[in-house]
């Protein structure tokens, strides 16, 4: 965060970015809109690992083993259809 100094008064501003992610279950497709706002020090590339949840299917950060989507991710909109 910056600090910032206004007519002597010190405030601080903040910076975020946001990831828009939307799933539509009928075609069982993730969308992983365009990234919107920017900070320092933000990874410029991630990796979302996909797990859809269902009976029988391990659930969590903490048991998922074996995704079923690895995206790669750089600050543009991708769409992935997950079976």
């Amino acid at each position: 965060m910056k600090k910032l100094r206004l007519l002597g008064l010190s405030m601080v501003v903040a910076a975020w970015s946001t990831i828009p992610i939307r799933w539509t279950e009928v075609t069982r497709t993730l969308e992983i809109g365009e990234r919107q706002g920017a900070f320092a020090g933000m990874p410029q590339e991630r990796q979302f690992r996909v797990v859809a949840v269902g009976e029988g299917k391990e659930a969590g950060s903490a048991v998922a083993t074996r995704p079923d989507a690895v995206l790669g991710y750089a600050g543009r909109g991708i769409s992935k259809v997950v079976r």
